[in-house]
């Protein structure tokens, strides 16, 4: 990987010396944009094939682009738990720290919850606030619950 790397950048310094800046900064754009789709491009497997996963590094990322203060905000902290638990779920069945039939509840547990959180924003798009912060309330009952299926396990 290192020799192509520094091909790659060769290549990319000689086409620098002889191009205009403005093009330049295109391929170099573009460059980045493939470079960023391809290391997010990862197939998804469902959760009875994860035992058979090589180990990976245990950095997991999460973020949202939900305007501040927006109910789009509040339900981030939901989605947010829902993606590290079904992450720590595939982990701790790769460790064999849970058996198959627990992970698979954590994972039930977990798609009850992202209908819930789903539901709660159908709820606010349609203007129905009442109902959706009572969706919302449900919805992170519902991620304590399939969390709580993952922690008596341990």
């Amino acid at each position: 990987m290192g020799r192509q790397f520094k091909a790659l950048m060769q290549t990319a310094a000689d086409f620098v010396l002889g191009h205009k800046r403005d093009t330049v900064i295109v391929i170099l754009v573009i460059i980045i944009a493939a470079l960023l789709i391809a290391g997010c491009a990862a197939p998804t497997q469902p959760i009875e094939a994860a035992h058979a996963q090589q180990r990976d590094s245990g950095t997991f990322a999460v973020a949202t682009l939900a305007p501040f203060g927006s109910f789009e905000w509040q339900l981030a902290p939901g989605y947010t738990r829902l993606a590290v638990l079904r992450r720590q779920a595939a982990r701790a069945l790769d460790r064999h720290q849970i058996d198959l039939a627990r992970a698979i509840t954590v994972q039930t547990r977990a798609d009850a919850a992202r209908r819930q959180l789903d539901d709660a924003r159908t709820m606010s798009d349609r203007g129905d606030k009442d109902g959706a912060e009572r969706a919302l309330a449900q919805a992170l009952r519902a991620v304590e619950w399939a969390e709580r299926a993952l922690t008596e396990a341990r």
